[in-house]
């Protein structure tokens, strides 16, 4: 397994998950206030800045968990996590 492959898309799918999560958690803080206040003026704005906000919160979140994992994450760990795997796969169903 080519390892820095490895680490470019576990860093790329942490992206995409931080980039979902924070629209995610935009959206829920606007509609919530508009919810409560009634109001829909300035909806646009409010929004960016919730987005703002969110951004910063998921990025601490993901930075904090994923580094670990990352600055750990070698060709030889790769390779005993794919040979573990194998090991304990039990396929289900009728064999073909």
């Amino acid at each position: 397994m080519n390892t820095e492959k490895m680490k470019q898309f576990i860093l790329d799918l942490a992206d995409l998950l931080k980039t979902y999560e924070t629209e995610i958690l935009a959206y829920r803080t606007v509609f919530k206030a508009l919810q409560l206040s009634g109001e829909l003026l300035g909806l646009d704005a409010a929004l960016q800045e919730a987005h703002l906000v969110a951004a910063q919160e998921t990025e601490k979140k993901y930075v904090a968990e994923l580094e670990p994992i990352v600055q750990r994450l070698t060709e030889a760990t790769l390779d005993q996590a794919l040979l573990q795997l194998l090991q304990d796969w039990r396929p289900k169903g009728k064999a073909h």
